[in-house]
């Protein structure tokens, strides 16, 4: 029995759309630790209640981040315009979680994060630098913050 060329070609153009759909790698970007949330825009508000920052200041400040305990929150700054999300990388006391608070908005924005942590605990973050989900550096040393 012989199979049309145009048959042929329609089970192979499926079978490609269907793997491309079911690929990981093409939907899934590795930002640190397991947990990835994407910041929402949200300014800092003015009281500095139960809050620990890392801020670089200055026309090449690629941004800053801060946690704060009281809420369980983290803002991320982006400041410069390199192309680069700036990201909260963190982890807490054990390593038992680890995560990102990715700021895709843009240079010039603070994106928001709202977690959730035990209490009594501690919390280590940084800022770093990714493009599209790839790890390109570490803008600050590991900070360490009371949950």
């Amino acid at each position: 029995m012989r199979v049309p060329r145009r048959g042929l070609l329609f089970v192979a153009a499926v079978f490609g759309a269907a793997m491309t759909l079911l690929s990981p790698s093409v939907a899934f970007a590795d930002y640190h630790g397991s947990e990835t949330d994407y910041g929402v825009s949200r300014g800092i508000p003015d009281d500095d209640k139960y809050r620990t920052c890392i801020i670089y200041l200055g026309a090449d400040s690629p941004g800053g981040v801060c946690f704060e305990s009281g809420g369980d929150y983290f803002y991320v700054m982006d400041d410069l315009k390199d192309g680069y999300a700036a990201v909260a990388e963190w982890y807490t006391e054990g390593n038992v979680r680890a995560g990102s608070c990715v700021n895709k908005l843009g240079a010039g924005t603070t994106a928001f994060c709202n977690k959730n942590f035990p209490e009594n605990d501690y919390i280590y973050f940084r800022l770093a630098l990714y493009n599209s989900g790839d790890y390109v550096r570490a803008v600050s040393g590991w900070k360490r913050a009371i949950i």
